[in-house]
């Protein structure tokens, strides 16, 4: 094994290092003879960056999947043409980040996602990259990557009787060692609904299963604010904001659990006045479109946004501004990537 650490995905062939781009750490086993992965490891989501990573997850993982790879012979595989992000997306070739230095791994997915607008071919599912086992009812130990933890009651897992204990083998042709593996597989099922073929180890004897997803599985409770290519989709809100404190919600009558964020942020340049609309320094949004929300961070607020508008809508804010209770025009709209 030669170990290779990629800190720029400039000039990376795509064809051979496929993972999920948004991840803050990603692992993958390379066959160096025929360049197709053997698996892969790093997994996340909205509360935490960490808890689905450990070290002897990560050991266990790669020393099942290296014995894996073992004692194959590889059928030949045609070379293709190196494939990059400029190559793949015409768009990104365009913008400001197709000249810089160092390309970020999300750039990929921000790039795929700015095609797809440009191609008419874009839905907002395509957000949801990647599902997690929990989507289908399965959770995975942290330490024992491929193995089921817990199967939710009523959830696909359980209905194709998937149990705790359960060894996942293979999902489709995947080779499965880790949530990533798992997550790969489950990546191409479309949010219409689909299945999925598991291929199970249960008290050492192999069990076959198969999973029936249903329509909206992708998307259903699922925080994908983290995500930094979700975060270069439209509609774009020109500003940032702040949570406020529970003492300064309690001070404005604002109930501990609804949303108040306070705005401390305005996107600089003529092209994102539009994108805040009438909002202003220090106006606290409480409601979207006369609806109260619950409580949430900035960056589910413009997730949320962004799930529930689309560019040329108008959005109205309710915001308090100077103590008065005030509704804001804010258009949607496409300030392109940059």
């Amino acid at each position: 094994m030669v170990p290779v650490r990629l800190t720029s995905l400039k000039g990376v062939d795509l064809n051979v290092f496929r993972f999920d781009y948004d991840l803050t750490f990603a692992l993958v086993l390379i066959d160096p003879r025929t360049e197709g992965t053997i698996a892969r490891y790093g997994a996340r989501d909205g509360a935490s960056a960490t808890d689905r990573l450990s070290v002897p997850g990560l050991t266990r993982s790669l020393r099942a999947a290296v014995a894996h790879m073992r004692g194959k012979t590889p059928a030949p595989a045609p070379r293709r043409p190196a494939r990059t992000v400029a190559d793949a997306f015409p768009v990104f070739a365009g913008t400001k980040r197709a000249g810089e230095a160092c390309y970020h791994c999300h750039y990929a997915h921000d790039a795929a996602l700015a095609q797809a607008r440009a191609d008419g071919t874009f839905a907002k599912a395509m957000l949801f990259r990647y599902p997690l086992p929990e989507s289908v009812g399965i959770t995975l130990d942290v330490n024992r990557g491929n193995v089921v933890r817990t199967v939710l009651a009523g959830s696909p897992a359980a209905t194709a009787g998937v149990r705790p204990g359960d060894m996942i083998r293979r999902a489709e042709d995947t080779a499965v060692f880790s949530s990533a593996d798992l997550q790969w597989a489950l990546d191409p099922i479309p949010d219409g609904g689909g299945t999925v073929r598991l291929s199970l180890e249960r008290a050492g004897k192999p069990v076959a299963a198969t999973l029936k997803t249903a329509p909206g599985w992708r998307r259903a409770g699922v925080d994908i604010s983290w995500r930094p290519s979700q975060g270069s989709v439209p509609p774009i809100l020109g500003l940032w904001e702040k949570p406020l404190t529970a003492e300064e919600k309690e001070g404005l009558g604002i109930a501990p659990d609804r949303l108040a964020l306070k705005v401390n942020f305005l996107f600089p340049g003529e092209k994102w006045k539009a994108a805040r609309g009438g909002l202003r320094m220090n106006d606290v949004i409480v409601a979207v479109g006369g609806q109260e929300l619950p409580e949430m961070t900035p960056r589910q607020f413009h997730a949320w946004f962004r799930l529930n508008y689309d560019v040329g809508q108008t959005a109205t804010f309710t915001v308090l501004r100077a103590g008065k209770r005030i509704d804001v025009a804010v258009p949607c709209v496409d300030v392109g990537l940059e």
